[in-house]
């Protein structure tokens, strides 16, 4: 199994969970090689991700100066969210298919029937992007087909067909064109432009491999729900690590996984971790009662969450 992430100095220590809960899942599979796109990692900051795994086998890779350089970021979205669109360009010739997973999720299940799933004529394997009934509705951005626009968090690329398809002019030309959309609060703009390049040439797979957590939900999946999850992931601020992070078996699940990994090489930012939730926690309580008082929410809102929720809860029940 071969496994993609991008990393800089802030995303080290979630990355680092991310990987445990992989490899606690996957101790089945003989081999797993983990490639970590970087911009400017220290080669010390990169040992930092070594782990305790027979079957791991990590392998960074500098992302050159002047691909970065036709790429995109905002302020909410670095350069490395983008690596991903550029790895059939990056990696070596001789990777067929690769799974690219976000530094904000948690690993709860097998993947192996995922990555192993036939990409015959697709970019890629994903799951539908499940804010509401239509995300691009919510969120207009760009010209995409809203019945078919995936989130790229977990994203089963087929490199064998981008290097014959996508070359880094088509990148850097898109994200040209869109220039000023980009800049709006609303664009996300690695997965739009993955949406957009990919053409609708995309395996959309059950949702419960790409499963939408965070704070804007007002109630917690049954102990039961969960087993069906494969992948957790934690769309909303504020994320697990955060000192503020909302009481709730997801974030406790993290928070395991956050001390398993603390045994590798990433134990002062543990350590860190615990200190500021054990000082900031009892402040949650209060400011939670506060904003139910003070602050109003949306509509809008509270919809999306109810929405994300019950579409959830269909999917799991379905398995």
């Amino acid at each position: 199994m071969k496994i993609l992430v991008a990393s800089n100095q802030a995303y080290l220590f979630p990355l680092q969970v991310m990987l445990c809960s992989l490899l606690e899942c996957h101790k089945h599979v003989n081999e797993i090689d983990i490639y970590i796109l970087h911009k400017n990692l220290s080669w010390s900051e990169i040992c930092g991700l070594e782990n305790e795994y027979d079957n791991c086998r990590l392998h960074p890779i500098q992302v050159e100066s002047n691909v970065v350089n036709k790429l995109s970021s905002t302020d909410r979205f670095p350069v490395e969210s983008c690596f991903r669109m550029i790895a059939h360009l990056v990696l070596p010739q001789d990777i067929e298919r690769i799974l690219w997973l976000d530094s904000d999720i948690v690993v709860n299940g097998s993947l192996t029937d995922f990555y192993s799933q036939d990409l015959s004529g697709a970019f890629a394997a994903a799951c539908k992007d499940c804010l509401g009934k239509d995300p691009l509705k919510r969120f207009p951005r760009i010209e995409l087909d809203s019945n078919k626009y995936f989130n790229a968090g977990v994203l089963l690329l087929n490199l064998h067909m981008l290097r014959q398809a996508i070359t880094l002019d088509t990148i850097s030309n898109y994200f040209s064109k869109y220039k000023e959309s980009i800049k709006g609060l609303k664009a996300y703009p690695d997965q739009d432009a993955l949406n957009a390049l990919f053409e609708n040439k995309v395996r959309l797979c059950h949702n419960k491999y790409n499963v939408f957590f965070g704070a804007l939900h007002q109630r917690d999946f049954s102990r039961e729900m969960y087993k069906n999850i494969v992948i957790i992931h934690f769309i909303y601020a504020p994320k697990p690590w955060k000192p503020l992070a909302r009481r709730c078996y997801a974030n406790r699940l993290w928070k395991k996984y956050a001390k398993i990994s603390s045994r590798f090489g990433q134990k002062e930012k543990y350590y860190i971790y615990l200190v500021k939730r054990i000082v900031l926690s009892p402040l949650y309580a209060i400011v939670q009662l506060l904003t139910s008082f003070l602050v109003v929410l949306p509509k809008t809102v509270y919809e999306k969450a109810n929405i994300l929720f019950s579409q959830t809860k269909n999917d799991m029940a379905s398995l």
